[in-house]
C-alpha cells in the first residue's frame, strides 16, 4: 500500500463521502434526465435548490 501511495498516486484523494440528502438529490436529478424525459436544466436547478435547503441546516463535517 504504501508503494501506491507514494509511487503510483502520491496525489490522489480519497472519494467524498455525502449526506444521504445530497446523493439523493443528485440520483433523483440523474434518473428525471434519464428516465423521465426532463430536461438537464430543469433537474440540475431542483437539485440545487433542495442541496441548498440542506446545507443551511446541516452541522456536521466539512463537505468538499
Amino acid at each position: 500500500m504504501k508503494f501506491f501511495v507514494d509511487q503510483v498516486a502520491p496525489t490522489g484523494r480519497g472519494e467524498p463521502r455525502y449526506p444521504p440528502e445530497v446523493i439523493k438529490a443528485i440520483s433523483d436529478a440523474i434518473q428525471a434526465v434519464q428516465l423521465s424525459g426532463q430536461s438537464a436544466a430543469s433537474a440540475a436547478s431542483t437539485a440545487a435548490s433542495t442541496i441548498n435547503t440542506y446545507l443551511q441546516s446541516y452541522n456536521g463535517a466539512p463537505i468538499l
